[in-house]
């Protein structure tokens, strides 16, 4: 099955969000208050889209869909870490939150291939 619509949606209405948030252009001066709930629809959504949302397969095609889709959400969220980290290294502002959330990713997908492994 094809991705739906509220799965497009959901993804679309994310990275608007997160572009709203960050404001690269410098379009709008929102409250420190605004900032703050902004952050925390941000959170709330994020962990709703990314964790929640259509995780069930209905047969075995869809579930081989889903694993590779994760893997490459997996790589890329490695991969953009790294490279975060590599500039952020390079110009001497290194953001702690990067590293532990790469270290959280590794850690995680470790634990669970050991339990996947013992289990199955």
């Amino acid at each position: 099955m094809l991705m739906s619509l509220g799965e497009i949606i959901l993804s679309v209405l994310m990275v608007v969000l997160s572009v709203v948030k960050l404001d690269p252009f410098g379009w709008s001066m929102p409250t420190q208050l605004q900032m703050i709930i902004l952050g925390l629809l941000i959170g709330a959504f994020g962990l709703y889209a990314g964790l929640l949302y259509r995780e069930r397969p209905q047969d075995e095609r869809e579930a081989s869909h889903l694993h590779r889709a994760s893997r490459l959400g997996y790589m890329a969220g490695v991969a953009t870490l790294v490279v975060a980290i590599v500039v952020q290294s390079l110009n001497a502002s290194l953001d702690p939150w990067v590293v532990i959330t790469l270290s959280v990713m590794i850690v995680a997908k470790l634990v669970s291939r050991i339990v996947e492994q013992r289990l199955h």
